[in-house]
C-alpha cells in the first residue's frame, strides 16, 4: 500500500516540479517582466498566446513524465497506478476549478482550466501506458 502511494505521489511530484520550472522559464522568456509581474497582478490584459501555448506544452510533457515515473516506481500493477495518478490529477483540476469558481486567472482564456485538466489526464495515461513491461 505504501509503495502504491509513493508511486502516485512520485509521479505527481515529478509533474509539479517540471511545471514549476517550465513556468518560470516560459514566463521569463515570453512575458515582459516575467513571473514577478504575473504574481504581482500587474500583468493586466490577456496573457500572451505564445506563453499559453508554451504552458500547455510544458503541462503535457510534465504529465507524460509523471505517468512514466509512476510506472517506474510502481513495478507491478502498472495500469492501476497510472489510473490512480490520472484520477488524482483530475481531482486536483476539479478542486482548482471549484476554488476559482470556474473562472481562470486574470488574463487567461475561459477554456484554459479545462485544457489543463484534459492535458494532465491524457498526458499521464500516455506516459504510463506506453512503457514496455
Amino acid at each position: 500500500m505504501i509503495h502504491s502511494i509513493l508511486a502516485v505521489l512520485g509521479g505527481f511530484a515529478t509533474m509539479a516540479v517540471l511545471v514549476m520550472i517550465g513556468t518560470m522559464v516560459a514566463s521569463a522568456a515570453l512575458i515582459p517582466g516575467g513571473l514577478a509581474r504575473m504574481k504581482s497582478g500587474e500583468a493586466g490584459g490577456p496573457v500572451p498566446r505564445n506563453y499559453l501555448a508554451a504552458n500547455l506544452i510544458i503541462s503535457l510533457v510534465a504529465a507524460i513524465a509523471g505517468g512514466w515515473v509512476t510506472v517506474r516506481i510502481a513495478g507491478t500493477q502498472r495500469l492501476e497506478h497510472v489510473y490512480g495518478l490520472a484520477g488524482f490529477v483530475l481531482f486536483m483540476s476539479l478542486v482548482t476549478m471549484l476554488q476559482s469558481r470556474g473562472k481562470p486567472a486574470s488574463g487567461q482564456p475561459s477554456w484554459y482550466l479545462w485544457a489543463i485538466a484534459v492535458i494532465g489526464v491524457c498526458g499521464v495515461l500516455i506516459g504510463g501506458m506506453h512503457i514496455p513491461q
